[in-house]
């Protein structure tokens, strides 16, 4: 059996499990919202065990044979101690706040032991720390883009003298949602203008060289395999700064890439350093004809590397969860009867 977590929501999860189905492979699909009764976790000198409770059927660790980790998290112990509880206001906030750490600590665990299965992804490596990604890749030789954090806004004019600038999230991309709206942050060029908004110091905030880039790479990774996709997002100034402006009616160009010989190499070594075997990686190639690594999203969507560059990822992923042979070595019988 097949165990995938994932949201309900998630496209790509949906085209992974017709090819699971296609395969004649049992499988569980639980999404984050799926309220998880956890009746036993178990564990002594012999090993771990589970039984969670998940609609009208409880899924054992020992029956599981695969797991992908998509994106998000069980769903477990959503209990408030408020609930029917007579006890001082500011106790019971104190209290709910442990069993928030105890629910943490709980999901963490049973994380884990999925992850022990066959797996692929792994959700307590969901947020790895973008800075420390680019530390270790520029351990192992890859460049990387020069950077500064400050909250001085002395330090960014002094910067922007040097080169021009562009400002990101530290930790990645925001999402917020008020009133029915939703609300995100882009990668921004920096200015003058908007300096002088700043005042003389904001919040600690990442600036770093806007490069010169010929185009970007989208690699999706998948366990020691890359699959590149070169992306011509310079072309528009919608998207130069930050593709994920997409221009619906001018889309970039998109083609199949591929990577040198050498530069896979230290990509491998840096996915086994985070470590992760699934993940999508951003860089850029720049006019000056160097390759410049930007970030790792463990949970990177890949539906748009698969279908422009016919790299049926999603065929692959079911492969690698039924330990199948590589695409085209095996495929299905999709005729009836």
């Amino acid at each position: 059996m097949i165990v995938i977590l994932t949201t309900e929501d998630d496209h790509s999860t949906c085209e992974v499990i017709d090819w699971l189905i296609a395969y004649n492979k049992p499988y569980v699909r639980i999404n984050e919202n799926d309220l998880v009764d956890v009746q036993l976790v178990s564990g002594n000198n012999q090993g771990f065990d589970f039984a969670l409770g998940l609609a009208n059927r409880v899924i054992r660790l020992s029956e599981i044979e695969g797991f992908w980790f998509r994106r998000g998290w069980l769903n477990v112990g959503a209990l408030n101690l408020s609930q029917g509880i007579d006890l001082n206001p500011g106790l019971v906030r104190q209290i709910n706040r442990h069993l928030q750490k105890e629910r943490v600590e709980l999901q963490g665990f049973l994380g884990h032991l999925l992850a022990t299965k066959h797996a692929l992804g792994h959700p307590v490596k969901d947020q790895i720390n973008k800075m420390i990604t680019l530390w270790q890749a520029q351990a192992l030789g890859i460049k990387i883009p020069a950077f500064s954090i400050t909250q001085h806004s002395s330090q960014v004019q002094a910067a922007l003298q040097v080169q021009p600038l562009i400002t990101k999230g530290i930790e990645g991309v925001a999402n917020f949602e008020a009133n029915d709206e939703m609300y995100g942050n882009y990668t921004e060029e920096v200015n003058q203008n908007a300096i002088k908004c700043w005042g003389s110091s904001f919040f600690p905030s990442l600036f770093q060289e806007k490069l010169d880039k010929m185009y970007e790479l989208r690699i999706f990774y998948l366990q020691g395999k890359f699959y590149p996709m070169a992306i011509f997002s310079q072309n528009d100034p919608q998207t130069s700064v930050d593709f994920r402006r997409y221009n619906n009616e001018r889309p970039n160009r998109v083609v199949p890439y591929v990577l040198p010989v050498e530069l896979e190499h230290r990509l491998e070594k840096l996915m086994q350093a985070i470590p992760l075997n699934t993940g999508s990686i951003d860089m850029v190639y720049t006019q000056d004809n160097e390759y410049v690594f930007l970030e790792v999203n463990p949970i990177g969507q890949f539906g748009m590397v698969s279908h422009p560059c016919n790299y049926h990822l999603e065929q692959a992923i079911a492969q690698f969860l039924t330990k199948k042979l590589p695409h085209n070595e095996n495929q299905p019988n999709f005729t009836t009867n």
